[in-house]
């Protein structure tokens, strides 16, 4: 969102029903890896899907994530943002840290009713938990954001922050060293302008993931 066409005090009440949803989310799916995790350790095949999984191996990922929940004050859009992401790392156990590389796109209402696309650059660092025998993921990540198309404001090249929270996603084994996985919400706040008015963009996005296993 672009805090020159919406005040931050005022947008603050549109989008608490969906943080609301986004905290009951969090809660509900780290509780049931936590269940999930406790039945698994009773499973005789432990071992054999800890290496299956990728745990203590080298990891690539493919992200494909669409906002299908996005701020934009009284207009909101399915798929109004996307981005692809690439993600490497190691684990030890169930633990593991990454580098994410992605560029992301999205749709900002102009006041004459209009829009333009704006995009920008992230790259950040992260630590991941895997539970159930790495069947449920969750993830912290935290970097910088450059702006690589800017608008009638903000000037391309700028940067700022980037975080985002993967609160729990779900991943299968579909081939020898290949896994498929599902995060149902992320949160994802980018600040690619800090200076003068912020631009400050907040979404809640799906992403579809292809990880390879060395």
């Amino acid at each position: 969102m672009n805090l020159s066409k919406h005040n931050w005090l005022s947008i603050c009440p549109k989008t608490r029903h969906f943080l609301y949803k986004f905290c009951f989310l969090i809660i509900y799916m780290l509780t049931l890896g936590i269940a999930t995790d406790s039945r698994a350790q009773n499973s005789a095949v432990q071992d054999s899907q800890t290496q299956d999984l990728g745990l203590n191996r080298l990891f690539l990922n493919l992200d494909l994530g669409l906002s299908i929940l996005g701020e934009t004050g009284s207009r909101e859009h399915f798929s109004r943002s996307f981005a692809l992401g690439l993600r490497g790392g190691k684990r030890w156990e169930k633990w593991g840290v990454f580098a994410h590389f992605e560029p992301a796109y999205w749709r900002v209402a102009k006041p004459d009713g209009n829009e333009e696309l704006k995009g920008a650059f992230n790259a950040g660092l992260g630590g991941e938990l895997l539970s159930a025998q790495g069947l449920v993921r969750s993830s912290l990540s935290f970097g910088s954001s450059i702006l690589t198309k800017g608008g009638e404001l903000d000037q391309a090249g700028s940067k700022g922050i980037y975080f985002e929270l993967r609160p729990a996603g779900l991943r299968w084994l579909i081939a020898s060293d290949f896994i498929i996985g599902f995060d149902p919400i992320i949160l994802t706040m980018m600040v690619p302008v800090l200076e003068g008015i912020p631009l400050i963009e907040l979404e809640y996005r799906t992403v579809l993931i292809g990880e390879y296993v060395f």
